[in-house]
């Protein structure tokens, strides 16, 4: 999924990201801050950089944001990435690590 966007790093339109807890087995906070209004996805992708799910396609208006997630039963334990996406370009990829409590 990585090789479908190109890279780019737009501070311009995003001056902050927080992602936490990491690791996490209940929910993650996204917290960002978008200087200019923009397409956002945020995606769920594993080690194989297969997509796992999206977890925001929308277009955003600027200024602070949160994005809460709450996995799904059929998440796996392991390491993930968090894609940030704007306007279709890859701004960053975030290591997330999803611990399960079962």
């Amino acid at each position: 999924i990585l090789s479908n966007y190109s890279l780019i790093n737009e501070f311009d339109k995003i001056s902050y990201i927080n992602i936490h807890p990491n690791p996490f087995n209940q929910e993650v906070m996204i917290e960002y801050i978008l200087e200019k209004n923009c397409f956002l996805e945020i995606l769920l992708i594993d080690v194989y950089g297969n997509l796992i799910t999206p977890i925001l396609e929308k277009n955003k208006r600027k200024g602070k944001h949160y994005q809460r997630w709450i996995p799904t039963n059929n998440l796996k334990q392991g390491v993930y990435f968090l894609n940030i996406i704007v306007n279709g370009r890859l701004f960053k990829s975030n290591k997330l690590i999803f611990l399960d409590n079962k």
